[in-house]
């Protein structure tokens, strides 16, 4: 009975998000007007949507925390925007609609996405500190210098409230069990509302030829790493940033690829570069590791519009000035949240660090950020030791090769093939005038996985630009067999089986991994023992009596105690420190 409530209460869960941020999404585009095709319009408006409310609940944690009261009225005001939405749609086309084996199709993995999201966290990065953050998005404010109790709850990543935003605290609290299986939800029915239409009904799909299969390539890519995440490492009910991080690049990727497409043909508008620039930006705040990424996919598009238009007019400059409005408040409220958090913007950066009564000790900040790059070199060595020399690449190098062939040799290999089969075509072709240009998508790409291997090369950290990769490079040789009038159907399905064929090699070795579900609904949290402690000053804080996690348990809880730790319980920004009374 558990399992099938607790089914039931998430499928009204992803509906109801998918409604609400439909809705924010909608307002969105009459608010900095902008329009997008019937096809694929509504994923459009709940990703940009999702991005909105993101910003919404970062801004309201400023001065309220993230509870039922604050979560609830913002939701419902989502739902009433969708309602008119769709009263606004009747007006209008529709685009196409798909035949039942969709709807049946969609309605499969929105069950199994479910089940698979009651299993318990085990990544050890949510008992350290996720749920920890989670628990102060709900009970307060933003705090300041919240990183002195912890220094791991000064990492300021926005995925947490959107988690927070979903417990509608204290009445429901399995926000975690629906967040990433929501976006991943949304991201599925998206390839799989490109495979109906391409194969089942054989409608021409948005963009060229070249493109219309992109996030097809994606689908068995995305069901592995939700099996890995049930049974192995994290599982895909974790509020882990980096889960959201793998799904927000391919999303992402996808767009570039659809706005490159529409610059080369002279088509591009100004709505796919708002909707990739706010996401870019959203993409940013959950996890610091995206900037590279984001930034290159951004500054290639850029690169490309000067490179095939005329120099911009004074009048098209003001115009792209108002398109960065949104993604650089987003940028603001999550620089802001994250000098209070700690008095640094970046956190673990030292960059732009203001010397705030509330600050973490500099030294502390720069010994944070090095844990980071060693632990992703070689787990276990002390950092002055890993950080001094090259030492740590040839361990590195092996534990790659023999731990991550699936997820990262594999994928190298077939872009190096893909890589010199484009360069091979594209010297063949070369006199019917095939634009060099096509050669800039795997770029951004390559700049996030260069800044990946600089600062902390686990593949952890990569996320999914290992599977994005390959698909990068392949979608260039598609272009080029485009341009030469070469391109057929089969290739396209050799393509595909190059890029999955690891993945499907490893679900005929582990066929065990499909029958791994939860059947008891959701699955319950540790639970921490914990001991109280009495700061210098009289605080109270709570340390787990046995290893170095709090998970969901009361607040302040940290395994770092402090005894000269002081808290100042304010009722808008309060306060942690680490001087006297």
């Amino acid at each position: 009975m558990n399992l099938l409530t607790d089914l039931i209460i998430t499928l009204i869960g992803y509906l109801a998000l998918g409604f609400s941020y439909l809705g924010f999404g909608w307002i969105a585009t009459r608010i900095l007007k902008i329009d997008f095709p019937a096809g694929g319009r509504w994923f459009v408006l709940v990703w940009l949507g999702w991005a909105v409310v993101l910003f919404l609940f970062q801004f309201l944690n400023l001065f309220i925390p993230i509870d039922a009261l604050s979560s609830i009225p913002l939701l419902t005001l989502g739902v009433v925007f969708a309602i008119a939405f769709l009263n606004d749609s009747e007006r209008r086309p529709v685009g196409r609609v798909f035949p039942w084996i969709y709807g049946l199709l969609l309605a499969i993995t929105s069950v199994w996405i479910a089940v698979l999201s009651m299993s318990s966290p085990t990544i050890f990065d949510d008992g350290l500190y996720h749920f920890n953050t989670i628990r102060w998005l709900n009970e307060y404010p933003v705090v300041l210098g919240l990183g002195n109790l912890h220094s791991r709850l000064a990492f300021n990543q926005s995925f947490f409230t959107y988690v927070a935003s979903l417990n509608l605290y204290p009445l429901y609290n399995h926000g975690y069990n629906l967040a990433n299986g929501f976006l991943f939800l949304v991201l599925m029915a998206e390839c799989l509302w490109h495979l109906a239409g391409r194969y089942v009904r054989r409608d021409p799909v948005e963009g060229p030829p070249s493109s219309g299969p992109l996030l097809i390539f994606f689908i068995p890519t995305l069901i592995y790493m939700a099996l890995i995440f049930a049974v192995s490492r994290t599982g895909i009910s974790s509020p882990s940033p980096d889960i959201a991080s793998l799904f927000l690049q391919v999303l992402l990727f996808y767009h570039f690829v659809r706005e490159f497409d529409e610059n080369m043909s002279g088509k591009g508008g100004k709505a796919r570069i708002v909707f990739i620039l706010v996401l870019s930006a959203t993409l940013i705040t959950v996890k610091l590791s995206n900037l590279f990424y984001t930034v290159a996919l951004c500054g290639t598009l850029l690169l490309m519009r000067i490179n095939l238009r005329h120099p911009p007019s004074k009048h098209a400059l003001l115009g792209a000035g108002r398109l960065m409005i949104l993604p650089a408040l987003i940028l603001l409220v999550w620089g802001v949240r994250g000098i209070l958090l700690s008095g640094c913007p970046v956190y673990p950066s030292t960059f732009g660090c203001l010397p705030v009564p509330w600050a973490e000790p500099i030294d502390s900040v720069r010994l944070e950020a090095e844990r980071i790059f060693s632990w992703a070199r070689e787990n276990g060595v002390p950092p002055d030791q890993v950080l001094k020399s090259w030492s740590w690449l040839g361990p590195w190098a092996d534990g790659i090769w023999r731990n991550n062939t699936v997820t990262v040799v594999y994928p190298v290999m077939v872009s190096i093939l893909g890589l010199v089969s484009g360069l091979l075509l594209f010297k063949r072709n070369s006199h019917k005038n095939i634009n060099p240009t096509l050669f800039w998508i795997p770029v951004p790409v390559l700049m996030g996985l260069i800044f990946w291997f600089i600062l902390a090369p686990d593949p952890r950290f990569a996320n999914a630009l290992f599977w994005i990769l390959p698909v990068a490079v392949l979608t260039v040789v598609l272009k080029i067999l485009e341009s030469s009038q070469k391109l057929k159907s089969w290739i396209i399905l050799v393509m595909f089986v190059m890029i999955n064929a690891g993945v499907v090699l490893f679900f005929v070795n582990n066929p065990q991994i499909f029958t791994s579900l939860p059947t008891d609904g959701y699955a319950p949290l540790p639970k921490v023992r914990l001991v109280e402690k009495k700061t210098l000053s009289g605080a109270t804080i709570w340390t787990p009596l046995n290893g170095n996690q709090c998970w969901d348990s009361r607040i302040p809880c940290t395994p770092d105690y402090n005894e000269n730790l002081n808290f100042i319980d304010n009722r808008i920004f309060p306060e942690f420190t680490t001087g006297g009374l």
